[in-house]
């Protein structure tokens, strides 16, 4: 029997998250994320398309969850929307889940399924066991899959970290027992495959934590970190303790990890020391810890807000001590230097990974890390997941040089072949990216002309024809985008006696077919500003005839326009470490 690996996101990419098993009769989707865009065109989130899982139909089985980060749980509903399917995850991805269910109206109850490390269980005629592994947020997994053609471990997102601060520790023990009982094929996290060493600790960061905040003197402390990291969170909660402070909780997201992991006993509140953020300002500044979110720089986010003075119930004062306790996302570095400089402003002391790195930790294993993994598991068969192509990359020359027979490189798309006999390479599928603005799919089109819209601004041109098709007034040109306001005049001038010399070159026959004539138009007009000014913006022309009611001008695909490549990119590292 042949077991089919298809991708249908993360691989050549961070982030979106996405998997199709296939065994026979039986099918799962290992994870099912999304990723945040790197362009800002009114799209709030993309995932993969599932048209291929969907198109499995009776085969596909379930949705298997390893943890609860959104580049792995995030595209759920998306595709419960398409497919009512049983979704296998840890307790807190499930808790996690039911939030972002609630937003969406499916029409039914989603069949949510609780599992717990070594503890098997079967989806169709697969049987699954969840392996506890230690990553930045609590209760994740990766699987041994028992397949047709032996045992696939995929390992989920993970760091080996020996002393988790929560005593959930990596279960190393259990992966050798299935590496001396023969593994077939191993799927690991590449994400730090280029970082040498191992990650640092929970429990060293929480140290570091504990000196910076010990050392704040009498003013408010404010700390940020990835709202999903509860050991984290833990760990600041027990320094305020330990140092005088009242704890303030700010963001929504940091709300819902809070709820979501103190209903399953994984964070400890501090009780009579919770004080509400509407009273954070009169609370005494010296016994004031303030938790929020906003690492990023994320527009709206608690601490964008605190930085700009725009915050209804916190405010940064002089002597004040802010802490960033999370690495820089690749592409947020001005958003993550606004901010800093927004606070500094304010006259707190801001401490960050660049002043001080051992505040932070990944929540992916580095390079001996990986190589234990592969050493542990001892697979016939390689494939690296989780990462841009250039991970993937270092990942398998990694295996390679560990003795690991075969590897394989696969991207999104590209499907591996499992058997008793080897791996191989199969024929490829097509896979696409759906974006999403709120809860609606953006469609293609739309997304090509909010694209143009924002590179090169729209252009409105009104032309009005006699009965006779002739050129009753000058063109009017409108511009918006394109060019600053003083330098458009003498533009839009041009643009229109351009519009005219066009008409008067025309036959009266051609004028007179008004869908034709205003396709010319705007191709006329996206030429001239090209010429002009560099940018072919999106173009409209409102065309009247006299005595008729007018054309409204169309916004369809315009073949003089190239798709620009590489458009709708994603975030490089799309869960919260």
């Amino acid at each position: 029997m042949t077991v089919r690996i298809v991708p249908l996101g993360g691989l050549g990419e961070v982030g979106m998250n996405s998997l199709v098993l296939e065994d026979g009769d039986d099918a799962l989707m290992l994870d099912c994320g999304i990723m945040f865009p790197e362009e800002e065109v009114g799209v709030d989130v993309i995932h993969a398309d599932f048209s291929y899982a969907v198109g499995l139909g009776e085969r596909l089985r379930a949705v298997v969850l390893t943890h609860g980060h959104e580049d792995h749980i995030g595209a759920v509903p998306f595709l419960l929307a398409h497919r009512r399917l049983p979704v296998y995850g840890p307790p807190l991805a499930l808790e996690l889940l039911r939030t972002r269910l609630a937003e969406h109206e499916l029409g039914f109850e989603p069949e949510l399924h609780a599992i717990r490390p070594r503890e098997p269980f079967r989806v169709g005629g697969l049987e699954l066991e969840p392996i506890r592994v230690t990553h930045s947020i609590p209760d994740a997994v990766g699987f041994a899959i028992r397949s047709s053609a032996g045992t696939v471990i995929h390992t989920g997102d993970f760091k080996v970290d020996l002393n988790p601060p929560d005593g959930l520790h990596f279960d190393l023990q259990r992966l050798s027992e299935l590496g001396a009982a023969g593994v077939s094929l191993l799927l690991s996290d590449s994400t730090n495959i280029e970082m040498e060493g191992i990650t640092r600790g929970e429990r060293e960061v929480a140290e570091d934590l504990d000196r910076v905040i010990k050392e704040a003197g009498h003013g408010r402390v404010f700390v940020s970190a990835f709202s999903s990291n509860v050991q984290r969170l833990q760990s600041v909660i027990e320094c305020a303790e330990r140092h005088g402070r009242d704890l303030v909780l700010a963001g929504r997201s940091v709300w819902r990890y809070v709820a979501a992991t103190t209903s399953l006993g994984l964070l400890r509140l501090p009780g009579e020391r919770l004080v509400p953020v509407e009273r954070a300002r009169e609370h005494p500044r010296e016994r004031t810890l303030v938790f929020l979110s906003g690492t990023q720089g994320e527009p709206g986010s608690a601490l964008t807000r605190v930085a700009l003075g725009a915050h209804r119930h916190l405010a940064v004062e002089p002597g004040d001590l802010v802490v960033l306790s999370s690495r820089h996302i690749p592409g947020n570095e001005l958003a993550i230097a606004r901010v800093i400089d927004n606070l500094a402003r304010l006259g707190a002391r801001v401490v960050h990974v660049g002043n001080r790195p051992a505040i932070h930790a990944s929540g992916h294993g580095h390079r001996e890390e990986q190589k234990l993994m592969i050493q542990l598991v001892r697979p016939r068969f390689f494939v690296p997941v989780h990462g841009t192509f250039q991970y993937l990359s270092y990942h398998a020359q990694l295996a390679q040089q560990l003795g690991v027979s075969e590897t394989l490189l696969l991207e999104n798309g590209q499907v591996a072949l499992l058997d008793p006999d080897g791996l191989r390479r199969g024929e490829s599928i097509a896979v696409d990216r759906i974006h999403r603005d709120g809860l609606a799919g953006v469609d293609p089109e739309v997304l090509r002309q909010r694209r143009i819209l924002a590179d090169g601004g729209v252009i409105n041109a009104f032309v009005v024809l006699t009965r006779d098709f002739e050129l009753a007034a000058e063109p009017q040109i409108q511009c918006c985008g394109v060019l600053p306001e003083a330098q458009l005049v003498p533009v839009q001038a041009a643009a229109a006696r351009r519009l005219g010399e066009e008409l008067a070159a025309m036959p009266e026959g051609a004028r007179a077919r008004p869908v034709e004539l205003r396709d010319r138009l705007r191709r006329v007009l996206r030429r001239f500003f090209d010429d002009a000014v560099g940018r072919r913006p999106l173009a409209l022309v409102n065309l009247s005839v006299l005595g008729e009611a007018s054309t409204p001008p169309p916004i369809g695909r315009d073949s003089t326009v190239p798709r620009r490549p590489g458009a709708g990119g994603h975030l490089p590292e799309g869960d919260e470490e």
